[in-house]
This record gives structure tokens, C-alpha cells and sequence, in this order.
């Protein structure tokens, strides 16, 4: 099969990504698919470096197409383009920039196109709204709460969880006398609940993400006055390597969400490594957690807290084994190349 992706042109797909979570689903994509017998396409910038055929999507005076103005306009024709060009079977969005260009509307096509939901409950539908709806376009979830979020405003395919090479990520039995929490610092992934947490348990906690610029307010005042550096302790942006060192040695990764999260990688990171996860019931995460098995999920402070007390119950190598069965990439491949040939299959005899 000829399977072609869209890189959402925000930044390049390689093994430098310090933040992305779309970017590395791409990747891990394009690596199984090759593996598993495919022809992998990915329109992206000339920075990316990928297993299978990179389409590079550049503008006219061959400025950074990240800042272009028309970067989406541009996208939308090589892969209108490319279509033809390589005998495409389906084309994976992974959202919805093109679907809404001028190039795409113009243009009459036949294809299919697989759109992924990747996002927030409250983005997706106001995002949305301008997409056309066309049978040709079929959209999907990354878990079985997403869907039943989505739904009523989308005809979703399958729910297919995000996927994640388990083998690249080292598992340890032994843990460090330390919490861990990673992701965007902002006010809806619950970093205070995380801090609160853990000054209740008497364990320290590390804190590992990204201040982007519309969060910077909320990290000087609500999270940076509780860093001392002994307690708790901001390490930042961290890079593929260090992140994966702080995973495997956590007693438990929190996750306090305040909102709908479809399916976050932070999560099947942490199994991968043995560590088990205390988390939110919000969204996906009951879903992705096991309750008592990989790790706990709660509904408040205090009971993070005496999910913390218990976490010696979870097993690291339960949690490994977990991640293995559900969350690797090979299997997220699978499924998709499955949903693949449904959407092909049900086109032709339309």
C-alpha cells in the first residue's frame, strides 16, 4: 500500500523533537510501515528525516515554510500533487490545516483522506467547523472516550490508540526516591495539583516540560515560587535521552489533567519504563491506566496522595508488559494499515 502523511508544518520530524507529539506519531508511523512491507510518503520541511520517501514542502522564495503564511495552501498542492504522482492509496492527515485551503477546494479529487483527531475536546469542534464534509474524507479517534466525545459532530471510524516503540525505551525494576511530571507547563495539565501532591507525600518532585509564551504568566506565578531546586525541581525542555533516564527512575509519573486528554504519549512513555501512573479520571486516562495494576486513578489530591503511598503495590514489569500489548507502535501500525484497507476497499466498491 501507498501511504502518504501530512506533517502539520509546525516543526521538523527527527530525533531532535524536544516537543511534539504529532511529529513522533508520524515517525513511528513511518518507520513501522516500512517495516511491516509498505511505501511510506511524508510532506514535511527539508529538515526532516524519515524512513521512507520525504516529499518536501517548501515555499516559492524558499523562506522557512513554518512561518509562511500560505505554508498550508502550498501543502495542500504537493499532496493533490503527489497523489497522481505516486499512486497513492489514502492520505493520513494528522489535521486539519489543508482541508480548508483554497487549493483543496478548488480542486476536484477522488482519493481518500483519513483525518486523525488529535486534540482537545473544545479545539476539535470550534477548529472544525469550516472543513467541508465529503464521503471521500473519514475521520478517526486515538481513544474510546474521543469518540464518544466526538461522535455527534464527526463520523469516526475506529478509536485507534497512539503508539509508541516500547523497545527504545529502557525499563528498570529499581526506582528513585522521586516523583515525576512531564509535559506542557500550563494551567490545564494540573502542575499545581502535581506540586501539591507531592509536598503532601514527602517526596520530591521533578518537573520536566516546555513554557511556551501564552503559559509564561502562569509558570512565574502559580509554579516557579515553588521551585527550590531540592523539593521540587524544574529541569525544562528535556531531550529524548534525559527524558527516558527520568522516566525509568520515577516511583510514579502524575498526571492531574484538568481536561479531556484523547491519548497522551507522556503515559505510555512512563509504562514503557516500569513506571506506573497516577492519574486524573478525565478523558482517556482511565483507559490507559489500569486501576491497582499500572497504576492508580483518582479523583483528587488527597487521593493521589494515597495512590503515592501505595505505588510499591504496582509492579514495574507489570506495567512494561502493559505497554508492550497496547501502546507499540507496531501495534498502532497495524490497526491503521487495517482501517487503511476498510476505507480503500469501501471506496472502490462505491
Amino acid at each position: 500500500m501507498n501511504i502518504l502523511q501530512a506533517s502539520p508544518l509546525k516543526r521538523s520530524i527527527n530525533s531532535k523533537l524536544e516537543y511534539g507529539s504529532i511529529e513522533r506519531l508520524i515517525q513511528y508511523l513511518d518507520r513501522e510501515f516500512i517495516l511491516l512491507g509498505h511505501d511510506s510518503y511524508i510532506v514535511s520541511d527539508s529538515n526532516s528525516i524519515i524512513n521512507g520517501k520525504l516529499i518536501v514542502c517548501q515555499s516559492k522564495n524558499n523562506q522557512d515554510i513554518f512561518s509562511a503564511p500560505d505554508k498550508y495552501e502550498i501543502q495542500a498542492k504537493i499532496i493533490l500533487d503527489s497523489i497522481e504522482k505516486y499512486k497513492i492509496d489514502i492520505v493520513h492527515l494528522h489535521g486539519r490545516y489543508i482541508l480548508s485551503t483554497n487549493e483543496f477546494s478548488r480542486r476536484g479529487f477522488f482519493q481518500p483522506f483519513l483525518v486523525t483527531l488529535h486534540g482537545i475536546l473544545r479545539d476539535i469542534k470550534e477548529k472544525y467547523k469550516s472543513v467541508p464534509k465529503q464521503p471521500n474524507i473519514h475521520y478517526n479517534a486515538v481513544s474510546i472516550a474521543q469518540k464518544n466525545n466526538l461522535s455527534q459532530f464527526f463520523n469516526i471510524e475506529v478509536p485507534i490508540y497512539n503508539g509508541i516503540p516500547v523497545d527504545k525505551f529502557p525499563f528498570s525494576e529499581c526506582k528513585e526516591d522521586y516523583l515525576f511530571s512531564f509535559g506542557r507547563i500550563a494551567d490545564d495539565k494540573g502542575v499545581i495539583n502535581s506540586i501539591q501532591a507531592a509536598k503532601k507525600s514527602g517526596l520530591k518532585l521533578v518537573i520536566g516540560g516546555v513554557v511556551f509564551e501564552q503559559d509564561r504568566n502562569y509558570y512565574q506565578e502559580k509554579v516557579r515560587p515553588h521551585i527550590d531546586g531540592e523539593n521540587v525541581i524544574f529541569v525544562g525542555p528535556l531531550k529524548d535521552k534525559t527524558k527516558k533516564e527520568f522516566y525509568k527512575n520515577a516511583k510514579a509519573f502524575l498526571m492531574p489533567i484538568e481536561y479531556e486528554d484523547p491519548c497522551p504519549l507522556t503515559v505510555l512513555e512512563s509504562l514503557a519504563c516500569g513506571t506506573p501512573v497516577i492519574a486524573y479520571a478525565k478523558g482517556s486516562l482511565p483507559e490507559l491506566v489500569k486501576h491497582g495494576k499500572t497504576g492508580y486513578i483518582v479523583n483528587s489530591i488527597d487521593e493521589m496522595v494515597e495512590g503515592i503511598q501505595n505505588i510499591e503495590k504496582i509492579e514495574p514489569f507489570r506495567c512494561r508488559e502493559y505497554a508492550e500489548n497496547h501502546f507499540a507502535s507496531k501495534i498502532m501500525a497495524q490497526n491503521y494499515i487495517k482501517l487503511y484497507a476498510q476505507i480503500v476497499q469501501s471506496h472502490k466498491s462505491g
